[in-house]
C-alpha cells in the first residue's frame, strides 16, 4: 500500500471518529442537567439495591435532573424506571456491539453512542463488579 493511500485511510478513520463524537454530543445537548447512575446489571427486581436505585431515580426526577444510565437491566433499569415513574426524563446510552442485545431499560429515550459516551459531571455509583468500576474511570 502506497504512502498516500495509507494517509487517506487514516484521515477517513479520523473523520469518522470525529463525526461519531459530534453526533453523540449533539444528541445529548438538549437533555439539561444529568446525573449518570452506574451499577450492576445482575440485580433483579425486588433486590434491595434495585429498589434503592429506583428510589434514586425518583429523587433525581423530583429534583429536576435527567437520569442517565447504560440502558441495560438491573440497577440501570431501576434508575430509569424510578425517573420515569416520577415523571422525569431518563436516558439509556449503550455501546453498539454486534454480539450484544439491545437495551432493556424502560428509559423514555434511548441514544446510541458508538465509540464514546459523553458523561455529565455528576455520577452516582451503586454496587457492581469490576465492569462497573471500569466504567466509572
Amino acid at each position: 500500500m502506497g504512502r498516500c493511500r495509507w494517509w487517506a485511510l487514516e484521515l477517513w478513520s479520523l473523520l469518522g471518529l470525529t463525526s461519531e463524537f459530534f453526533k453523540g454530543f449533539w444528541k445529548l445537548h438538549y437533555l439539561g442537567h444529568c446525573v449518570t447512575v452506574f451499577g450492576s446489571a445482575r440485580f433483579p427486581q425486588g433486590h434491595r439495591y434495585y429498589e434503592l436505585a429506583r428510589q434514586v431515580g425518583q429523587e433525581l426526577a423530583a429534583a429536576g435532573f435527567t437520569t442517565m444510565t447504560g440502558g441495560g437491566p438491573g440497577i440501570m433499569e431501576a434508575a430509569n424506571r424510578g425517573a420515569k415513574e416520577a415523571g422525569g426524563l431518563s436516558v439509556g446510552l449503550w455501546l453498539t456491539r454486534h454480539c450484544e442485545a439491545r437495551p432493556t431499560g424502560p428509559g423514555s429515550r434511548s441514544v446510541e453512542a458508538a465509540r464514546s459516551r459523553p458523561l455529565p459531571p455528576v455520577l452516582c455509583r451503586t454496587p457492581g463488579a469490576s465492569a462497573t468500576r471500569g466504567e466509572c474511570w
